[in-house]
This record gives C-alpha cells, structure tokens and sequence, in this order.
C-alpha cells in the first residue's frame, strides 16, 4: 500500500513539475485510465465539457464517444485475459 502512495505521490510531483515548465500558450492534458471499466458515464464526461470546457469537446468526443477495446501494448485486454485464465 505504502508503494503505492509512494508511486502516485512522485507521479504528481513530476506532473507539477512539468506543469511549472510550462509555457505562456501550452496546456498539460493529463489522462486518467480509472474508466476503462466504464465506472464513469460517457454522457455525462460530454456534457461537462460541452460545457465547461467546449475548446476540446472534439478530443473528448474521440476519447469517450463509444466504447473502445481496451488494449496492453498490442494485445487486445480481454484476449490476454482469457488466455490467461
């Protein structure tokens, strides 16, 4: 458990980092993979940046319009998951 606080917690700190670099006119995008189990509905991920974040509806819409197959590296997830078990 405490790896893993450890993990996150250096993560963040390079992603702050990176942040801090930034120039005047560069955006930081940093995506979170937690919904690959759909535990988020795509609905409401488009609606909040249809309005609150309109300047990139057309990216989300590519990332969460509909389902996607879920990969690791060039292996179709639920593949690699049934052969393994």
């Amino acid at each position: 458990m405490l790896r893993h606080i450890r993990k996150k917690m250096i993560r963040q700190r390079q992603a702050l980092a990176y942040v801090a670099s930034l120039q005047p006119g560069q955006t930081f995008l940093k995506l979170d993979f937690a919904n690959a189990s759909n535990t988020l509905s795509r609905d409401a991920i488009l609606n909040y940046v249809a309005t609150d974040l309109p300047e990139i509806l057309n990216f989300v819409k590519v990332c969460y319009d509909q389902s996607r197959p879920l990969y690791f590296g060039d292996y179709l997830l639920l593949l690699l998951l049934l052969l393994l078990f």
